[in-house]
């Protein structure tokens, strides 16, 4: 839940009678970072709020982030890449909030410590809440947010037509996050080792948030390049032939540049209609456009 102006956060357990947080607390949750969005071709939009697009094929760390608070959960949010003819995208998502895992697939299934989660299933004792909701013009964006506490939101979103993911996060998140998102209060793009990356080849920047070998696992089966081998920049041998069907389908299907820019047209950001308009001629489907990533 999100603090308001007045700090109030009556449901932190170490919130007063009154909802209010000690101040060692307060200093903290009611400072907000700046909203980052993660997808497409992929495009990684971080604290800084520079883009960085990344076309690689690999696992990559997204965020690491401390409690946000005294009694709050560390968290850790790892994206798979994958490539399809000359562009990628994010085709998972798992994220780890103290003890517990989510995987989240392209196809919007939801597992909690490797078992799947249905609408049936009790969530309670949690350190998060989630809220699922179902968007976009064909009703085929699948919603996930997660609410961990402390001013801190985490959406992570299937779109079930072109197995692309989104990621987005709002509130606050501590200085000491890193990741391929960066960290909230710096401007450069710093790698894994502290080396700022903002004038280099941004292949070295993705390349040193790769998950490592001796990194915590969050997914539950390794896909693509695992550490030490390198991301893809190319398609695998026979990757075309092994697309599902309907995906085959789609790479036959192309999209004008016209309809692309009238598709995207109601993007008000100028960068992220250029991206809405790359992104939907790459993925040949028109409705990409209704994704948060490109409207928020």
């Amino acid at each position: 839940m999100f603090a308001s102006s007045g700090c109030e956060n009556k449901d932190d357990p170490a919130a007063g009678t009154d909802g209010s947080l000690p101040q060692n607390l307060c200093a903290n949750a009611c400072v907000t970072s700046p909203t980052t969005n993660s997808g497409g071709d992929p495009h990684f939009i971080g604290f800084n709020q520079k883009l960085v697009t990344f076309q690689g094929e690999c696992t990559l760390v997204l965020l690491d982030s401390p409690a946000a608070t005294a009694m709050g959960d560390d968290v850790t949010v790892h994206v798979r890449t994958t490539r399809k003819l000359d562009f990628s995208y994010i085709s998972g998502v798992a994220m780890k909030v103290g003890d517990n895992v989510v995987e989240i697939k392209p196809d919007a299934l939801f597992y909690l410590n490797g078992d799947l989660i249905s609408e049936e299933s009790s969530m309670s004792g949690l350190p998060f809440s989630c809220k699922k909701a179902i968007k976009g013009t064909a009703k085929l964006i699948v919603s996930y947010s997660f609410d961990l506490g402390h001013a801190r939101v985490i959406d992570i979103r299937a779109n079930k037509r072109s197995n692309m993911m989104f990621v987005s996060t709002k509130g606050y998140f501590p200085e000491a996050t890193q990741g391929m998102l960066g960290s909230p209060g710096h401007d450069e793009l710093v790698s894994r080792d502290g080396k700022n990356l903002s004038d280099i080849d941004v292949n070295a920047y993705g390349e040193s948030w790769q998950v490592k070998a001796d990194d915590m696992q969050l997914f539950m089966e390794p896909l693509g390049p695992q550490h030490p081998q390198k991301c893809l920049y190319e398609d695998a041998p026979g990757a075309t032939s092994q697309l599902h069907g309907r995906r085959r389908l789609m790479e036959k299907k192309v999209i004008e540049l016209e309809d692309a820019k009238a598709a995207c047209s109601k993007v008000s950001s100028a960068i992220k209609r250029e991206l809405c308009i790359q992104d939907t001629i790459a993925m040949g489907d028109l409705e990409i456009k209704d994704d948060p990533f490109y409207l928020e």
